[in-house]
């Protein structure tokens, strides 16, 4: 049964030039904070991963930390949030974030 044909899904969010995640992060914390997913933590495992480099950048969305006022989440929402991003280096950096061995 496919999903998104069927309009299932609540939302889709794409964000291309996905880079460190750290859009990603805010789109986990906004659409689902009980994920406990930030900027600033999402920094702090990058950080435990690779601890070479810059993983922050001149943006500083590293350094971000908030807490949304819980009427942005739904409870058991059904949301796809995809990243793109065509530096392999990012890729296995987040493959390894999201999904620690």
């Amino acid at each position: 049964e496919n999903n998104l044909i069927n309009g299932k899904f609540q939302g889709i969010f794409v964000n291309i030039g996905f880079n460190k995640g750290y859009n990603f992060a805010n789109w986990i914390n906004v659409f689902a904070p009980w994920g406990d997913v930030t900027p600033a933590n999402w920094y702090t495992k990058l950080k435990s991963i690779r601890s070479e480099g810059d993983l922050c950048g001149v943006c500083h969305d590293c350094l971000t930390e908030f807490k949304p006022p819980q009427s942005t989440a739904v409870k058991n929402a059904n949301y796809v949030l995809v990243g793109v991003d065509i530096n392999n280096g990012n890729i296995e950096l987040s493959k390894r974030a999201f999904c620690p061995k």
